[in-house]
């Protein structure tokens, strides 16, 4: 926005152009129009509803891929490395999951060794055991923190903790309320070191009945 100083005409008023002028205060000024905006091809409002889908479906594994993925590129953020990893394997559009392949979604990833003979049992309502089996490196510390993610795929909702349990504890509790008991729930786990700048690649674990 320019000022202008009233000349021997006075100040200019009204559309000129692709400007318009204007005085407020006794202060003339001009502006240039708002640009028209272009009109949207078929191609570009087909990807602006595929964006949309895919962000709304990744939304309940959000708690897990902004840990997961914090690191995975320094060119981008975690959501939109999730993104990238994982929207050709999601519903074109507001669809059943039937469609999704779970087991290779990406929700972490990094150096981290994942877990040797993960395995999952619902022992009693509200209850699921995770347990696995570890060796120990400089990839896998005994104090690296397990995040565990549950995904409702019919309440499109998520239950996700992280450093309840750790590598050394080859075992670890998840709570869940009864009310969810009968639904079908899809499991995947993945760990984060203590100071959440290593991960490793995330695991499914299969579809669980609560």
């Amino acid at each position: 926005m320019g000022r202008l100083k009233y000349g021997i005409n006075g100040p200019v008023s009204g559309k000129v152009g692709n400007v318009v002028g204007a005085t407020w205060r006794d202060i003339a000024y001009i502006r240039a129009l708002p640009a028209k905006p272009a009109k949207r091809t078929s191609g570009q409002l087909a990807n602006q509803s595929r964006f949309a889908t895919v962000n709304k479906w990744l939304a309940p594994f959000k708690p897990f891929t902004s840990i997961g993925l914090m690191y995975y590129s320094g060119r981008m953020t975690a959501y939109n490395a999730a993104y990238n990893l994982n929207h050709r394997l999601l519903p074109l559009q507001d669809e059943s999951d039937e469609t999704v392949d779970y087991a290779s979604l990406v929700l972490s990833d990094g150096d981290l060794l994942g877990a040797d003979e993960p395995a999952v049992q619902v022992t009693n309502t509200g209850i699921a055991e995770i347990s696995w089996k570890s060796r120990y490196n400089h990839r896998a510390k005994v104090s690296d923190e397990l995040m565990v993610l549950l995904y409702l795929p019919e309440q499109h909702d998520s239950i996700f903790t992280i450093a309840q349990a750790t590598r050394g504890d080859l075992h670890y509790t998840l709570a869940y309320d009864v009310k969810l008991q009968g639904y079908r729930s899809e499991l995947f786990i993945g760990f984060a070191s203590a100071d959440r700048k290593r991960v490793s690649r995330s695991q499914y674990l299969g579809s669980v009945i609560l």
